[in-house]
């Protein structure tokens, strides 16, 4: 197809058809001026991304990579300033005449936003690109995470997740007649198990997933919402965005999921392996190609070079070579792996590096790809480097992190393991369970026993043993820790983990010990001193990785980061850090905030004037024009209650007096507010 050069054909059979799109059915809308076609079923992503655009735009002077965790969103042209209106790219559905323009993300908007249609500049130079300048970027993650739910949804319980674990949880409580609102951010369900695929005794991951949803359909009680992303966890309700469509009109929509029963079976998020240039367009995370490919048939350029620390993505080597893509290698920072995998891709003749390091990855313009990537050899002693290899596309893939992010924001704690080098949970939180591999459990046949066991928990059942029967290191390899590069000093960031944080690896690990509070270890520069969004989960485990957050504080920045929503740029503490220390029993308040703001701080009511919800995290002034964390006096720190109006905060005492009128930054927004008990 010449206006979809990145849509995968179907003259020979092979998986990468396309499970969510109808090929009968094409469709065609406006982004930005530009017609873009598609299929019946495409999200605006997946559609936008067949049609070859590949960059979202530029951060620090260099092209970033449109995917699933980094994409502008869109809006009706015309519309693009109502904040109901603003729709996320990839869970958006890409319909039939739809006139959408990428919202702006920076003060005064885009070149886009100002051109009459069918002047957008697609292509300046290198690859296409949606144009955009991210050096000045407002936050990313959603205008919707400052609204107020438009209504309230009950039920007995909650799930976050609709992969094995949790469509197995929906099934053992909706057998029991209780009422189960289960959300899923993408707009199907089965989570990454097709990715992972069945080990031997296991049922194929389609018939565990249509085994599932066939029982749940008997379900009166369960109801099922995908294309639902949860953003938000705290006083037993989960806060959600989704995106209603009706007929051929869009809207934005924020919920809030009450229950006391809440399960998290949020799966795992892929690391980014940390080298120059891993963000470049072109690039991938080998989750985000497989369901790309999978569910719309789409894979950017007919070339691919592979780079892991784990063996899952040999099979997407296998998958990519039987649609048609030629794979150069399949580079393992492994020495010597061992898997079913590994075997299949050599009975399939591909191409194998083991012991290799991917260090750099340059933008190419010639016959044999889009892209250099440069590697190491990891075996002490080997004689120089290889040579580049060229390709069209870079799978990146540095393994798995549990997705600990609702769990850190409901109060959960982690554990830094260091052989892996991954956040694990830790602890109990009262009402709130972790199911699934977010819990840490690999197998099909774990993940969707910890279902049904979390279910049984929370329900005061008896609980069904949950045992992973993992494969034998030595015919299964383990995975390795996402790899790190030397410090290269090229012009290419190099940065810790895919998403909106766009975080870069500081120049070196000493001068980038974060001043943030509460962790200020070193007076450093780097660019994490200077990073004023929320870090990822993925961010922490690279940072710890490359030293710029000590082993022994990694689970407090991890949970102190999940929760703030403030800005943090040179927050500073002002007593010695607690971190690494053992924490003081029964604070009513997180122990990371002890000696922020001074002794003996206060916790009051805060009230603000336009009746709205306070995020927690956000930071108190005493005037509108505060708007440096060092001269903030408070925190927000939970929700008042169910029966009482705003929220509780932590202020200090000089400052903590009743009736006092303050300003609170809610999102980067000052609110006027006052204080009361």
């Amino acid at each position: 197809m010449k206006d979809q050069p990145n849509r995968l054909g179907t003259e020979t059979h092979h998986r990468f058809a396309g499970t969510e799109i109808d090929r009968s059915k094409p469709i065609r809308f406006r982004l930005n001026g530009r017609w873009i076609s598609g299929q019946a079923g495409d999200t605006v992503l997946s559609a936008v991304l067949a049609s070859g655009i590949l960059a979202a735009g530029e951060h620090a002077g260099s092209p970033l990579a449109l995917d699933e965790r980094f994409a502008p969103h869109v809006a009706a042209r015309g519309e693009r300033d109502e904040r109901s209106a603003i729709l996320p790219m990839a869970r958006t559905p890409a319909l039939d005449g739809l006139d959408l323009i990428t919202s702006r993300t920076r003060p005064g908007g885009n070149l886009s936003d100002r051109l009459p249609r069918g002047l957008t500049p697609w292509v300046r130079s290198g690859p296409a690109t949606l144009g955009h300048r991210f050096d000045e970027a407002r936050e990313l993650s959603g205008s919707w995470i400052d609204r107020v739910p438009e209504s309230t949804l009950k039920a007995d319980l909650v799930i976050v997740g609709g992969g094995i674990a949790g469509l197995s949880a929906a099934v053992a409580a909706g057998q029991k007649n209780n009422s189960v609102i289960l959300v899923e951010r993408r707009p199907y369900l089965g989570g990454d198990i097709r990715f992972f695929g069945s080990m031997e005794g296991e049922e194929p991951p389609e018939v565990i997933i249509s085994g599932l949803l066939d029982r749940l359909a008997r379900l009166p009680h369960v109801r099922l919402m995908t294309g639902t992303e949860a953003f938000a966890l705290y006083d037993r309700a989960v806060r959600v965005h989704r995106v209603e469509q009706d007929g051929q009109t869009l809207k934005s929509q924020v919920l809030a999921l009450a229950s006391p029963r809440i399960i998290l079976a949020t799966g795992t998020v892929e690391r980014l392996p940390i080298f120059s240039g891993n963000r470049l367009p072109g690039t991938s995370g080998a989750l985000a190609a497989f369901h790309l490919a999978d569910r719309y048939g789409v894979w950017p350029g007919r070339s691919a070079v592979i780079t892991t620390s784990a063996s899952e993505p040999y099979r997407l080597a296998l998958l990519a070579q039987d649609a048609g893509i030629i794979v150069r290698r399949v580079a393992d920072t492994r020495i010597q792996p061992q898997s079913r995998f590994v075997e299949y891709a050599k009975a399939y003749g591909i191409a194998q590096g083991p012991g290799l390091l991917p260090t750099e990855t340059s933008l190419f313009n010639g016959e044999e790809g889009n892209l250099a990537v440069q590697f190491s050899v990891t075996v002490a002693g080997a004689a120089g480097a290889p040579p580049a290899l060229h390709t069209d596309r870079l799978i990146a893939s540095g393994g798995w992190q549990p997705d600990l992010t609702l769990w850190h924001m409901a109060g959960g704690a982690s554990v830094w393991v260091p052989g892996p080098a991954r956040l694990m949970p830790d602890g109990d939180v009262e009402g709130v369970l972790l199911a699934g591999s977010a819990a840490g459990y690999s197998t099909n046949w774990a993940c969707i026993r910890s279902g049904h066991a979390a279910t049984a928990r929370l329900f005061a059942r008896t609980l069904p043993r949950v045992e992973d029967r993992l494969i034998d290191p030595a015919f299964e390899t383990p995975a390795a820790p996402t790899s790190v590069a030397p410090w290269s000093g090229n012009a290419a960031p190099a940065y810790l983990d895919f998403g909106v944080s766009m975080t870069a690896r500081p120049a070196s690990a000493e001068g980038s010990r974060l001043p943030l509070w509460p962790f200020n270890r070193k007076n450093g520069g780097g660019e994490l001193a200077g990073q004023s969004r929320l870090l990822s989960i993925g961010d922490i485990a690279a940072a710890v990785q490359i030293g710029a957050i000590p082993e022994v504080d990694a689970a407090v920045v991890a949970q102190e980061r999940s929760i703030i929503t403030g800005d943090l740029v040179n927050a500073k503490r002002s007593e010695p850090s607690l971190l690494g220390k053992a924490p003081p029993a029964a604070l009513p308040f997180p122990r990371f905030l002890a000696g922020r703001f001074g002794p003996e701080p206060k916790l009051i009511r805060v009230l603000p004037h336009d009746s709205r919800d306070l995020e927690t995290g956000a930071f108190i002034h005493l005037s509108s024009s505060g708007t440096n964390p060092m001269d903030a006096v408070g925190v927000v720190v939970r929700p008042a209650g169910k029966s009482d109006a705003g929220a509780l905060a932590l202020v200090a005492r000089h400052s903590a007096e009743p009736g006092a009128e303050i300003w609170v930054r809610h999102l980067g927004q000052m609110v006027r507010a006052k204080l009361t008990d």
